[in-house]
């Protein structure tokens, strides 16, 4: 019982240190878009992207142009949520996709 005790409180902790990382990335996210007044529609396109990036795979899969329709706009449906979410959503959803300098790289260059 030791043995699971204490692989349960490492995973506790790993747990508790990721989620203390992604609060601190995404206050210094929101800090970076802020001193540079970047708003949501600022991040619009950077979710667009990331969203089309993931449902590459999806398209690759499919054996039908009718089924590379409906994954094209169910893409299109996850981004515009995703964008109508706030810049905190957004920066969520793109700290998922990327790392903060990948989207700090990302912002400056557009």
């Amino acid at each position: 019982m030791g043995i699971n005790s204490s692989a349960k409180d490492r995973d506790r902790a790993e747990a508790r240190r990721a989620s203390a990382e992604a609060r601190e990335n995404l206050q210094a996210m929101l800090a970076f878009c802020r001193e540079r007044s970047l708003g949501e529609t600022d991040l619009d396109p950077l979710v667009d992207d990331a969203v089309q990036d993931l449902n590459s795979t999806e398209l690759n899969r499919c054996l039908s142009e009718a089924d590379q329709e409906v994954a094209i706009l169910s893409g299109e449906v996850s981004a515009s949520a995703i964008n109508n979410s706030g810049s905190e959503g957004q920066l969520r959803f793109l700290l998922g996709a990327y790392t903060p300098a990948e989207i700090q790289a990302r912002l400056v260059s557009s």
